[in-house]
């Protein structure tokens, strides 16, 4: 009779012990602490900083409101305060997403062998943790070590299946030479989000490198409905309609630039001459001799 209580107060003993650690123990650092959390939703970052600021004031011993600082350090570029907040959270408590944080700072600032132990040791704090992956891929991709960006990138998107990570495995192997094996990555991540627009560019791009001009035009076609102000695929889609003897559709597009971008523009007819001079060296080549 006496035994669901026991378990009643046991399961309440663990929820209090889990609460415990996850917030402030101090009022004043819990409101200070979710103020910082909705001012960083808001995408408030200064809001952020400043109410983080006041919660570890009121308790400096709590780390998790140190890594909300040092990511909210993060998105105003402030890198040397961002790395004082992660490396303060390691102080009192060594923390996947504080090591992630670190990683991250030192990688913007090109340090790659601080980047990479950071990282490594938020992989071993937690395994199941994608952020580290994130930024080492991120590392090795802006390095052009596109074999081991790919290799972070995969075991990524294993744990966390993102439209931004699957864009940036689909272009290491874009990068590599290896662009049939990019377009199935370009298309997880058009499935992740379909308003990607960006990743629309990418793989038409890859299917125009591969031939496929119907699937390129179709794609193109897309990313200027979901971004009529994209320029640059408002250009390639110019090209694939000069390609596919449209070409009053292709000028339409060479007008357009022309009013937002008359440089780019000009590369644009430029590149309709182009194409212009190869099919007339084609057409001669298939001319019968006289």
């Amino acid at each position: 009779m006496r035994l669901r209580p026991i378990i009643g107060w046991a399961v309440f003993s663990i929820i209090v012990a889990t609460v415990i650690q996850i917030f402030p123990s101090s009022p004043r650092a819990t409101f200070y602490f979710f103020k910082g959390r909705q001012r960083m939703a808001a995408k408030d970052y200064e809001g952020a900083v400043a109410a983080f600021q006041q919660s570890v004031e009121a308790n400096p011993s709590f780390a998790r409101t140190f890594i909300d600082l040092g990511f909210s350090y993060c998105e105003l570029q402030k890198y040397s305060q961002a790395e004082q907040a992660f490396k303060q959270a390691m102080a009192i408590q060594p923390d996947s997403c504080a090591a992630c944080g670190l990683g991250k700072v030192y990688r913007v600032q090109n340090r790659r062998a601080d980047a990479e132990k950071y990282l490594r040791t938020s992989m071993q704090l937690n395994p199941q943790d994608s952020c580290a992956l994130n930024q080492l891929g991120r590392m090795y991709y802006d390095a052009k070590e596109y074999p081991k960006a790919i290799e972070a990138f995969e075991q990524e998107v294993k744990l966390n299946p993102n439209a931004v990570s699957f864009h940036f495995l689909a272009n290491a192997f874009h990068h590599s030479g290896k662009i049939k094996e990019s377009i199935q990555y370009y298309i997880e991540a058009t499935h992740a989000n379909p308003n990607y627009e960006n990743v629309l560019v990418d793989l038409g791009s890859a299917y125009h490198e591969l031939g496929r001009t119907t699937e390129a035009f179709d794609v193109f076609e897309r990313a200027v409905k979901l971004q009529p102000d994209d320029q640059k695929a408002r250009a390639f889609l110019g090209v694939m309609q000069f390609e596919m003897g449209n070409r009053e559709g292709a000028m339409q597009q060479y007008r357009w630039l022309l009013k937002k971008n008359p440089e780019l523009a000009a590369e644009l007819l430029r590149g309709y001459e182009d194409l212009s001079e190869d099919a007339k060296k084609v057409e001669l080549l298939k001319s019968p001799p006289k």
